[in-house]
């Protein structure tokens, strides 16, 4: 069977959303570098991953997409993207999570029967961002700090 995730991440990587029919849309963030000071590393730009759940979502261009990618009519792609959701809503059911690739994970809460999406923390793979790494920093000590400030003030 087609791994349906696979073609959302592909989808992600040119186009900003993706809706999948009776689902919902996976949404791609660009999120900007920024310093994280409490555990002393610099953190470079990545993408993540939101989710809105709709089970309304129609998603044509999802089911065209994978309709040509796989050589499928598009009654074809359209079954096998109701299977999908049917397999992730059984799994939801019966394990409350299912894993969404390598975007994150789809959890269901038991109370109100709603799904929600939780990103992985490292993000989706971007081309534009390929080989970037967290960077170590140390703070500087009280000494090196005051010499630093006597200098710029100089």
């Amino acid at each position: 069977m087609i791994e349906l995730s696979t073609h959302i991440e592909y989808m992600l990587l040119s186009q900003r959303q993706v809706s999948v029919p009776q689902l919902g849309t996976f949404i791609v963030r660009d999120m900007s570098s920024r310093r994280v000071d409490e555990e002393g590393i610099f953190l470079p730009p990545y993408r993540t991953v939101s989710f809105q759940w709709d089970e309304q979502e129609t998603g044509e261009d999802f089911v065209l997409s994978l309709s040509k990618l796989h050589n499928l009519s598009r009654h074809e792609a359209r079954i096998i993207c109701v299977e999908y959701v049917d397999e992730l809503q059984q799994m939801l059911l019966e394990e409350g999570t299912v894993s969404v690739g390598s975007m994150g994970y789809l959890l269901r809460d038991v109370d109100s029967h709603e799904i929600s999406f939780m990103p992985l923390q490292s993000g989706i793979a971007s081309p534009a961002y390929y080989g970037l790494d967290a960077i170590p920093f140390a703070k500087l000590s009280h000494d090196v700090r005051r010499q630093r400030d006597k200098k710029q003030a100089g």
